[in-house]
């Protein structure tokens, strides 16, 4: 990892601890998700430390998806959990060109 990317990702895991909030995008179909960088067959669904971010997000191909608040716990328990359980990652405060971290989601929940 980057020395960029492993800042964003300690300065998301110190946000998220502090806020006990996460923030990920949604639409009625669920969460948004795209495939990771070295392998197309495993899914990746991106958070963020702060809905303007994730709002920055939802352009493209997640124009019809809505920033949504996610409970740490919630987060932690169910979502990274369920995740890790179908070897889906998790991102780490994407940009606007959807480069970020990718991590494991029990990983993240550690």
């Amino acid at each position: 990892m980057s020395q960029d990317l492993e800042a964003k990702y300690i300065a998301f895991v110190e946000k998220v601890a502090a806020t006990k909030q996460v923030w990920g995008l949604k639409s009625k179909t669920g969460w948004a998700n795209a495939d990771a960088t070295d392998n197309a067959e495993v899914a990746v669904i991106p958070f963020w430390s702060e809905r303007s971010l994730a709002k920055l997000g939802a352009r493209d191909d997640w124009k019809n998806y809505t920033p949504t608040e996610i409970p740490l716990a919630i987060f932690l328990e169910d979502l990274c959990m369920d995740m890790a359980e179908n070897d889906v990652l998790t991102g780490i405060e994407w940009d606007t060109k959807m480069f970020g971290t990718e991590a494991d989601a029990l990983i993240v929940a550690l």
